[in-house]
């Protein structure tokens, strides 16, 4: 049995999906899947599916859910006790993580880190590589609603971190051409960041694809506009025409401050501000600033 996350949220038999017919069901997988072995009480499984307008007999829905879940998982191969039933009203999906492969993406991007800092490059960079293939798509891409949208952009920073070390180790190893053919078809599936395309600029640059970096440049910039509303920074624009010109040159890709955060945009932001806001319960927002969150009263 395979639970996936990081695409379309699934139940899998050997590779072949598990019909969850119903976006409830797969929200309920999902919500259990990401924190396997914790108790989750039936009011927070009805927010995320609800939000501040649920139905009459929410839990009686939830309840329905849950069964077909269970059934999904015994007929993947699993046992139906391990999706367990707490008093009063909680539920608890008991499994090994290894089992979904968020999970499974986490611990191999723990074992990346771990081989960079003991000096083992090429392992690191084999790991980050498995890690970053478990991604078959844009994370949770069949569930809707608010509670989703902020798990799946939570997960598809932690993927694009992931991916910029992979490219970090790759450049240190010599890969440039893999980063830059990487990076080239991965700019317009993502929300990019200026860390992922500075590296990206300087595969193009080692590889001897410079004058590419202009057509890569313009399709990042037309990607993180239609995806977030902001545009590079002005450090890695500058960085790409170096590079054009001279793509020899030894430039480190730019890092930038925290107080220029809000100003160029990591790809995480949105217009103006430089933030990302997303409506909390009791009319209060979560506002995210580079990689930092605030809670404020709306």
């Amino acid at each position: 049995m395979d639970i996936r996350l990081l695409g379309s949220v699934e139940i899998c038999d050997g590779g072949q999906p598990v019909p969850l017919p119903r976006a409830g069901e797969r929200c309920v997988l999902a919500s259990l899947a990401l924190d396997p072995g914790r108790r989750i009480h039936v009011d927070t499984l009805v927010d995320r599916l609800w939000g501040s307008d649920p139905p009459a007999n929410a839990a009686g829905t939830v309840a329905s859910y849950l069964r077909t879940v269970r059934r999904a998982i015994e007929h993947a191969g699993g046992r139906r006790d391990w999706l367990v039933s707490h008093r009063p009203a909680a539920y608890q999906l008991d499994i090994d993580p290894g089992l979904v492969d968020y999970h499974r993406f986490n611990a191999l991007v723990a074992q990346a880190g771990r081989e960079r800092r003991d000096g083992r490059p090429a392992e690191s960079v084999a790991r980050y590589r498995e890690a970053v293939r478990l991604r078959s798509a844009e994370a949770l891409g069949n569930l809707t609603g608010q509670w989703a949208a902020n798990r799946r952009y939570t997960i598809e920073q932690e993927y694009l971190d992931a991916v910029c070390a992979m490219y970090e180790g790759q450049l240190a190893l010599g890969e440039y051409a893999a980063v830059a053919g990487h990076a080239t078809r991965l700019v317009l599936d993502v929300i990019p960041t200026d860390r992922m395309i500075a590296l990206a600029v300087h595969g193009l640059a080692r590889s001897g694809r410079h004058t590419t970096i202009p057509g890569f440049l313009a399709r990042a910039t037309q990607r993180m506009w239609e995806t977030a509303q902001v545009r590079p920074s002005p450090q890695v624009i500058a960085l790409g025409r170096r590079l054009v010109e001279n793509p020899g040159a030894r430039v480190p890709p730019p890092r930038l401050q925290p107080d220029q955060l809000d100003e160029a945009g990591d790809g995480d932001a949105s217009p103006a501000s430089g933030r990302v806001t997303m409506i909390a319960q009791g009319s209060q927002q979560v506002v995210q600033a580079g990689r930092d969150q605030y809670i404020t009263n709306g």
